[in-house]
């Protein structure tokens, strides 16, 4: 296989990496705020709030999942960024010219990372606070 292929085959793959990543990341944040707005806006009398602490640990289990999701996520995409590197050294060498795509776009990448992840600990963090008010409450 021509290394101009496999370059190409694995910018594809990581691409598609790259929007299953934010595809994931926009799913958990429908559920997440989903649950997290049924909670925040249900009554006294309905059933979330005559769960007691369920709701919160479930919450706290969704935002856990989401944030172990999008770690796997940016691992799996820097995995397929390291290769298309090493591809674009090979390339480099053997013809002139710059073909790197993504060896610049790592400090962009990182604050994607930071931000997203900031984000996901953010609906942690609410559902820890909700539950320290029930317990509040309770005592």
């Amino acid at each position: 296989m021509p290394v101009q292929t496999l370059h190409a085959s694995l910018i594809a793959v990581r691409n598609l990496e790259l929007q299953m990543l934010w595809t994931r990341f926009n799913i958990h944040l429908v559920v997440n705020g989903g649950f997290l707005l049924a909670f925040l806006s249900a009554g006294k009398e309905s059933t979330l709030a005559g769960l007691g602490g369920a709701p919160h640990f479930f919450g706290l289990l969704l935002a856990g999942l989401w944030l172990w999701s999008e770690i796997v996520g940016r691992d799996n995409l820097h995995h397929y960024d390291r290769k298309v590197g090493a591809i674009e050294a090979l390339l480099v060498e053997s013809v002139t010219g710059d073909w790197s795509m993504f060896s610049r776009s790592e400090p962009l990448l990182r604050r994607h990372s930071t931000a997203s992840r900031a984000f996901i600990v953010l609906f942690g963090a609410a559902w820890l606070y909700l539950l320290w008010v029930l317990c509040g409450t309770r005592s």
